[in-house]
């Protein structure tokens, strides 16, 4: 079984090698904290499922033959909390009272679930199609000034409970 016993909490790719892996001698692959354990494809000799932990820990997991219940064999695999997000750059540093704005953040461990409060711009909301390496935002600022914006490694439901910024960075707004 790959990948290497230690992951991150993010989707990855587990591969069962073997012999007689065929349409004749189906295997089924569980993994404790994975409920959406999906097969990717694969040969008589290697099959790959991908995954998604719900929680860091140590897992277990079997793989069996299908058609009998019989277990093949067991592993273990250490799931650790994603890293952190590292925000180190963002553009655009101006924008303009009304007008919708994308920001850009760019860094590694990048998350649309990063929490970016903007002085004068309310609303700000993760764009879809972000990657580790960048994550784009919008909203509308309302007032002319300078101000400091904070990113915050997640949103967990409360402004008072954010905790301590994991990056900040500075936007002009202009009027129209």
């Amino acid at each position: 079984v790959e990948p290497s016993p230690a992951i991150a909490m993010r989707e990855f790719t587990l591969v069962v090698r073997g012999t007689g892996m065929d349409a004749l001698h189906p295997i089924k692959v569980l993994l404790e904290g994975c409920p959406e354990l999906t097969f990717a494809g694969g040969t008589d000799t290697a099959r790959t499922y991908l995954c998604t932990p719900q929680s860091a820990g140590r897992k277990s997991g079997y793989v069996e033959d299908a058609s009998t219940g019989r277990r093949m064999f067991t592993f273990v695999i250490d799931v650790q909390p994603p890293p952190a997000p590292k925000p180190t750059g963002y553009s655009p540093s101006t924008a303009t009272v009304g007008k919708t704005t994308v920001f850009t953040f760019v860094g590694t461990d990048l998350s649309p679930s990063m929490f970016i409060e903007l002085p004068n711009c309310p609303m700000m909301r993760p764009l879809p199609g972000g990657s580790l390496t960048e994550q784009k935002y919008s909203c509308t600022p309302t007032r002319v000034g300078t101000v400091k914006g904070s990113i915050y490694a997640k949103y967990s439901g409360s402004p008072n409970s954010l905790g301590t910024p994991i990056g900040t960075f500075t936007v002009t707004i202009n009027g129209d």
